[in-house]
This record gives C-alpha cells, sequence and structure tokens, in this order.
C-alpha cells in the first residue's frame, strides 16, 4: 500500500473542479504535466479503469477514491465492450506550501504507529476504498463542489473551498478508521454505539433501496425506535434517512442514463424504487442540476456539470502552463 503524509500551513487554492464522460476509443491522460504543489484527488464510474504511471499499472476498484500528488502523469486506460465508458470526477488545488512523504508499508501497525507520532500530517492512501453508503456520500460533495466551481464569484469559491475540506476530512478520517479497525479486528463490535448503527442503516439502504422502504422498516431492522434513528443518522452524516435513501436512488437513475439504457424514464426511476416520475424528476434535477433527458442527451466528451464544458481536442496539453507559455512568446 502506498500511504502519502501531507502537510501544509497556507490556504489551498482551488485551481479545477470537473466532471467528464469518456469511452474507451479516446485515449486518456493526466493533463497537467507540471503541477507544482498541485494535489488532485478524483473518482470514477462507469467502467473502471486501469492506471499506470510509466513504472506501475493497477486496476482501479470500484467506490473507491484515486490520490494524485504533485508532479505525477498517470495513464488511463477505460475497459472496452459493453461496459466501456467511465466518468471522470476530480477536485485539484494548488498548496504553496504543500510537501508530502511517502510510505510504502501493508502493515496496519505500522501505519497507525505513524499516525500517532505525526500529528502534524495528514495520511491520505493513494487509492482509498470506500463502503457504498460512504462512496455516495462523498461523491454527492463532489457534485457540489464542482457546481461551485461552474458557477464562480467569491460565494461559490468560499463554499467550493469549504466542500474540499470536508472531503479532504472526511477521508482522513475514514483511513484513520479502517486502520483502526485493522487492528482491533479481534475485539466485538460495540453494538450500542452510534457509529454501528449508523452503518447498518447506510448497509440497509444500500441493499434494499430499490424495494419500497419506510422509516420503520428501517429502525424496525436495527431494533431502536423511529425518532431515534432520525436523530442519530442526522447527526452522524447531515443527511436526513429519506434524504439519504432519494440520494442513492437517483444516483442509480444517473448509473442507468449514463450507460445507455434507452428504457423510458419511469421505468428506471421503479427500478430505482421511486414511482413517480414527477418526484423523481425534481430528485435528479435538485442533485445533478439538470433533467434525466438533458442528461440522456449529453455528448459523451461534455461533463454534466461544466457551464462551458472542455471542448475534447482541448484535453491533450497543459491548461495551467498555457498562460506562461503565451507570455514567454511575446
Amino acid at each position: 500500500m502506498r500511504v502519502y503524509l501531507l502537510r501544509h500551513d497556507s490556504k489551498p487554492r482551488v485551481r479545477f473542479a470537473c466532471a467528464t464522460t469518456v469511452r474507451s476509443d479516446i485515449p486518456r491522460h493526466n493533463i497537467i504535466d507540471r503541477r507544482n504543489n498541485m494535489l488532485e484527488i478524483g473518482y470514477f464510474t462507469g467502467g473502471m479503469p486501469t492506471v499506470s504511471d510509466g513504472e506501475t499499472s493497477f486496476a482501479l476498484p470500484s467506490l473507491s477514491l484515486l490520490l494524485l500528488p504533485p508532479d505525477a502523469r498517470y495513464d488511463v486506460i477505460i475497459p472496452g465492450g459493453d461496459a466501456g465508458y467511465t466518468t471522470v470526477n476530480s477536485i485539484g488545488v494548488e498548496i504553496d506550501s504543500l510537501s508530502y512523504s511517502i510510505m510504502e508499508t501493508d502493515s496496519a501497525e505500522e501505519i497507525w504507529t505513524c499516525m500517532e507520532d505525526t500529528p502534524d500530517a495528514i495520511f491520505l492512501p493513494q487509492i482509498l476504498c470506500a463502503e457504498e453508503g460512504e462512496f455516495q456520500m462523498l461523491t454527492a460533495l463532489f457534485r457540489d463542489g464542482i457546481n461551485h466551481f461552474a458557477a464562480g464569484g467569491i460565494s461559490h469559491e468560499y463554499q467550493l473551498l469549504s466542500v474540499w475540506y470536508e472531503i479532504f476530512g472526511i477521508m482522513s478520517g475514514m483511513f484513520r478508521t479502517q486502520i483502526r479497525s485493522q487492528l482491533q479486528s479481534h475485539q466485538p463490535l460495540d453494538i450500542g454505539s452510534a457509529h454501528f448503527y449508523t452503518q447498518k442503516v447506510k448497509q440497509y439502504i444500500c441493499s434494499n433501496y430499490k424495494n419500497h422502504l419506510t422509516l420503520p422498516d428501517i429502525a424496525q431492522q436495527l431494533g431502536i425506535s423511529t425518532s431515534y434513528l432520525c436523530s442519530l443518522f442526522k447527526q452522524r452524516t447531515g443527511y436526513s434517512v429519506i434524504g439519504y435513501l432519494n440520494l442513492i436512488r437517483v444516483q442509480h437513475i444517473r448509473e442507468r442514463i449514463v450507460q445507455g439504457d434507452s428504457r423510458p424514464f419511469p421505468a428506471i426511476c421503479m427500478e430505482a424504487g421511486i414511482h413517480d416520475i414527477r418526484y423523481a424528476q425534481r430528485l435528479f434535477k435538485k442533485h445533478f442540476g439538470v433533467s434525466m433527458q438533458r442528461c440522456r442527451q449529453q455528448d459523451n466528451g461534455i461533463s454534466l456539470y461544466h457551464r462551458n464544458p472542455w471542448k475534447e481536442d482541448a484535453l491533450d496539453h497543459d491548461i495551467f502552463n498555457e498562460g506562461a507559455e503565451k507570455e514567454l512568446l511575446e
């Protein structure tokens, strides 16, 4: 496992936030060649790619996020066949004081000891795998960030920076929890803990969202009261239980549309557990900023979240050094 120890003492500046769907027949690589002090975090949906840094290659698992450190270039190979597409979602920040070191180890004990001995560093793995519920929450934050970046303006700039800190903090907390869990795997879970109940709610929703679910149904599965379920889940996640259920459902609808599902929208929505098409349309527009019809009409090279998307023929050079190169020529 490759783990990055990240340090900085200056405010990040978000330089880009984008979501672009690409096909397997379009070569794709990381386009920022000379990106000093730049840190990028992204995830893929659809066909999961193979990533190469020129020396080693690794298959990116589903429900995972990829961290790209400064001055790194990666080639992304999209799988062919029926799943020959992927949507790349990415946020990158520039931090003047950014520094990092690398740990190469599979020892949870070694990582945990280093975490405890190095309180001034953020620990993140190159690949962070998440449970489905955690992944859905993070992808919702990515969409918020991308929308703020596209909107522009000082207010959205501050909100985008807030989203970045939240994503960064959640990922750091998830990784610490994963390492601690590996160390304590021999110990029984405290079934009275808020964390345990929250995770069980997420798992139950992600496994049963296609069915008719009510708050009493979910509470009964956990053996707790409906009122305790609602207050606990909201406090731990920031979502209401129904809000989280709707998030999982519209994410499924979007995945089906992006994958080219040509069935009528009511059929896709019913499969996701929403039988009222008007309600589904409102939820979809709320979460993704576009209608289902507009989502289906999007060209594969265009982002759902860009106000003015990059053109395909502009994605083969270093956009952040273009201005500097022009100044030299002048």
